[in-house]
């Protein structure tokens, strides 16, 4: 594994880290999107092994799902995951109205450290 790599999941790391802490703060939009951000750095990650440069987040999620997905090399529950966060950060992010619960929050950083986990064996990583 290269030394690009290695960087990147630990920048996975310090953002699911930082998700958790924003949750015990009971700041609920910053930990989604913290929690998302350590999924699709995990998705870097895995696209980079792979030689495979994005420029937008949905070309990574489309790559990501034919890559890893569709060949089974990362379950489905992962892909739907990411889905899901992705979405609720959208929302957090663009719709002002959207004030997700810290049990919103809870579940993006469950899904978040799922698909981390699923990154890291992928990897070979301990």
């Amino acid at each position: 594994m290269s030394g690009e790599v290695e960087k990147i999941i630990r920048e996975a790391e310090d953002c699911l880290s930082n998700a958790e802490y924003n949750l015990h703060g009971s700041w609920s939009k910053a930990a989604v999107n913290r929690a998302y951000y350590c999924m699709f750095y995990c998705v870097t990650a895995l696209l980079h092994i792979q030689q495979i440069s994005v420029k937008t987040h949905q070309g990574a999620h489309l790559k990501f799902r034919e890559l890893y997905i569709k060949t089974g090399l990362i379950p489905m529950e992962m892909a739907e995951s990411l889905r899901a966060v992705f979405e609720m950060r959208q929302s957090c992010d663009y719709d002002f109205e959207f004030d997700p619960t810290d049990e919103d929050a809870k579940s993006a950083i469950d899904g978040a450290r799922d698909f981390l986990e699923a990154t890291r064996n992928h990897l070979g990583i301990p």
